[in-house]
């Protein structure tokens, strides 16, 4: 570990500089995308609160199960902030960043200044808005960090990474299925449907759901993934 708060591994499954990324992975906690609108309050300069938008980068925050209800996307999603380090807090918010909480490090987001997730400036926005706009997704390990990280700003919870890993591992394997699923030519909600009926090949696993088995049974469960769907025109060749 970097200090406690980050992997040694890469934060990201994968990232670019322009959108999107991964478009056939289902949206998930984590996820950063470009050129979003939030709201924020502000003092005026006669003092008093005064609601304004911003267009900024912005960061997934609601948990994976609080995303949808059932296998639709929920309307609204939270987002905070993603933004370059302030100069301000540029000197104190170093490894092993055991400072500013309200903070989670996006190491290597850029190549120029360490960029942020500022947990304490928060928007709510349509799912439609974020549409062709996420610009990375974090890894495993990354996931696990984050959710450290906001749990400890949040609740002062203090939990080691590898135990968030160990929490999420299921819900990353789902989500690694139902990516392939989507880029198979699936639609993504009819997979909440599929993942909940049992594995039907033959073997020890046969007759269980498969999201109860998804940890152990990813490979047999991949396996019995529809096969990819034939668009008009197209041959099974290509």
């Amino acid at each position: 570990m970097v200090g406690d708060w980050l992997p040694n591994e890469s934060l990201y499954l994968d990232k670019a500089s322009e959108p999107p990324v991964r478009p056939h992975r289902p949206l998930n906690q984590g996820d950063i995308f470009q050129d979003v609108t939030i709201c924020l309050t502000n003092r005026s300069g006669s003092g008093e609160p005064t609601p304004k938008t911003k267009i900024c980068h912005a960061m997934l925050i609601g948990h994976p199960c609080s995303l949808r209800g059932g296998p639709k996307l929920a309307a609204l999603q939270n987002l905070v902030e993603v933004r370059p380090v302030k100069d301000a807090e540029a000197d104190r918010f170093v490894e092993p960043w055991d400072s500013d909480f309200r903070l989670f490090p996006l190491r290597n987001l850029f190549p120029d200044k360490l960029w942020v997730a500022d947990f304490n400036v928060i928007g709510t926005v349509h799912f439609k808005l974020l549409e062709d706009r996420r610009m990375a997704c974090l890894s495993l390990a990354g996931w696990a960090a984050l959710q450290r990280r906001y749990a400890n700003h949040s609740l002062r919870i203090d939990q080691s990474i590898e135990l968030r890993m160990a929490d999420l591992r299921g819900l990353w394997n789902e989500l690694a299925l139902w990516e392939e699923w989507c880029a198979r030519g699936h639609a993504e909600p009819d997979f909440y449907t599929w993942v909940r009926n049992p594995i039907e090949s033959e073997g020890p696993y046969k007759g269980t759901v498969r999201l109860e088995a998804i940890e152990l049974a990813e490979d047999v469960i991949r396996a019995e993934l529809p096969e990819p769907v034939i668009g008009p025109g197209e041959s099974e060749h290509g």
